[in-house]
């Protein structure tokens, strides 16, 4: 079974209650809040396309890559992915990366993810094509916990 797509989403949520309830509310803002998550490593098929987020079936297995974070009144935190595409001769792969912080600097963040994926295909005898990232951060204020993610999805 390979992934044909993929699709990211983020978000951020807060919770008087739990860490656990903050991650929720991300998933719900996620469109990914009444699936059955399942992380899995970071190599899609080099042909994968992004595609624009889609709904899932109530129950259904989804497999993704999160990068969360999570944090406490006062906390400012970050969480990332980067994807991006590597080859070696005519041989493709995408891979997909993660970073969080616990502080609010995009800049040291995407830096962050950019230097793991280099290094990624680098491993591997492979070059960056290509790449995109996305980030998600919060300040927790007016809650007890706060949480964000951003989420990569395989769809088969």
């Amino acid at each position: 079974m390979n992934a044909k797509n993929f699709f990211i989403v983020k978000g951020a949520g807060l919770s008087d209650v739990s860490p656990v309830n903050a991650f929720d509310k991300v998933l719900i803002q996620a469109g990914l809040d009444n699936v059955n998550i399942v992380p899995v490593s970071s190599i899609i098929s080099g042909e994968a396309v992004e595609t624009p987020p889609k709904r899932f079936e109530t129950g259904e297995i989804v497999y993704t890559v999160i990068s969360k974070n999570t944090g406490i009144r006062g906390d400012r935190i970050s969480a990332g992915l980067i994807w991006g595409l590597a080859s070696r001769g005519r041989e493709k792969m995408g891979l997909v990366v993660t970073a969080q912080q616990n502080f609010i600097d995009n800049q040291v963040l995407e830096k962050s993810l950019r230097e793991r994926l280099q290094e990624m295909a680098a491993s591997r005898g492979m070059t960056v094509e290509c790449f995109k990232f996305e980030t998600a951060s919060l300040e927790v204020q007016s809650a007890k916990y706060g949480c964000v993610a951003v989420i990569f999805v395989y769809v088969f």
